[in-house]
């Protein structure tokens, strides 16, 4: 009898993060050619359904608990009972649980890293503890799939990730269901248009949501016809209206809070900003590449740069700069020439993200004996 192929995919939940919408994609793909078991610490989420819609094998939800190593007993549990040729798990909490849970089993770990942990995590003593765990994780995992080049690096140079070990499968995109996407009206949603800027994302301190308003403020003082729109809900709502309120922009912000789906708004916006301190691989500026084409971009660490070549397929600007990234936002609005420019070559730039190459490099790492 042939040996069917069996996966198992851990994750905290599926909510509408970038890191969730990778990972049912995975799903999606996989689902399709050798049996996958979905493991979740959580129910709900926007890609639940989808999730459960799709051919997988089980979706395994775990009992609410605080305690990590009740959540360790039961994954190893899970891990016995479902003896999986290979466990993937995303993200800090999920990976080091994992990699415990698995310790010992002969059942091989990949743990996927989207993060710059240096600067997520930050210096307090629960930080440097978690530093050291997944240093752990990083020693005994068969490979340590990275989004970027540069977060590979961070890796091997901070955490004692081995070069053999790590490596790096930026996220992509699927160009035919964004075109799908693109073409959707949405009830109960106004749609920005060319003098309009979008944001798309949650409303997050990573995001640094606070530049981008403090930036479109100085642009609007002296183009008072620019609009600012910015998809996504999160704990800084409230504190975000407040601070539109103290510029004098609010007239000119639309926050419509989460939106399913945004390809229609990076569609007809007249530019994408990402106005984040810190990043993995931007799913969000990948897709506004693509649908769009005006793209500007803080340059974090790790992520933007990947994507946008600087002054050829768009603009990034230092961090934390909300003068830089205002007279950005004033020039791909304004300048007429440069828009043109930057969506030529954004044409070509942005194919190498096609999300079928993407999903073959997985292949090759989960596939293989």
């Amino acid at each position: 009898m042939t040996h069917t192929t069996h996966l198992l995919f851990v994750i905290h939940n599926l909510q509408g993060g970038g890191a969730e919408k990778v990972f049912t994609g995975l799903i999606r793909y996989f689902s399709e050619r050798v049996k996958v078991s979905v493991l979740t610490f959580e129910t709900g989420g926007v890609y639940e359904p989808e999730v459960n819609s799709l051919p997988i094998h089980r979706h395994i939800v775990l009992k609410p608990t605080s305690n990590p190593l009740i959540r360790v007993w039961e994954i190893r549990k899970i891990l016995k009972q479902e003896n999986p040729d290979k466990v993937i798990s995303f993200l800090e909490y999920p990976n080091i649980l994992t990699s415990w849970a698995a310790y010992g089993l002969g059942i091989p770990h990949i743990s996927s890293e989207r993060t710059n942990y240096l600067e997520y995590l930050g210096n307090s003593l629960k930080a440097k503890l978690k530093i050291q765990l997944l240093k752990g994780v990083f020693a005994r995992a068969e490979k340590v799939i990275t989004v970027s080049e540069a977060l590979r690096e961070n890796l091997i140079q901070y955490f004692g990730a081995t070069k053999e070990k790590v490596l790096c499968i930026p996220n992509g995109i699927r160009f035919e269901t964004l075109d799908q996407l693109s073409k959707e009206t949405q009830a109960n949603l106004t749609a920005p248009d060319s003098n309009t800027i979008l944001a798309v994302g949650r409303l997050v301190k990573e995001k640094n949501y606070p530049l981008l308003l403090e930036a479109f403020q100085k642009a609007h003082t002296k183009a008072p016809h620019l609009k600012l729109y910015i998809a996504g809900d999160g704990p800084l709502k409230s504190n975000l209206m407040e601070l539109s309120r103290q510029l004098n922009i609010q007239d000119a912000l639309q926050m419509p809070g989460f939106v399913a789906n945004p390809a229609l708004l990076m569609k007809q916006a007249g530019c994408f900003v990402l106005s984040s301190d810190l990043e993995g691989m931007p799913n969000a500026l990948l897709e506004a590449m693509y649908l769009n084409g005006h793209v500007i971009s803080t340059n974090c660490r790790t992520g933007p740069s990947e994507i946008i070549s600087n002054r050829k397929d768009g603009i990034l600007t230092p961090v934390g700069d909300a003068d830089a990234l205002a007279n950005a936002i004033l020039e791909m609005m304004e300048n007429q020439a440069l828009r043109q420019k930057y969506f030529e070559a954004s044409r070509q730039s942005i194919l190498r993200f096609d999300q079928e190459s993407i999903w073959k490099k997985w292949a090759s790492v989960l596939l293989e004996a």
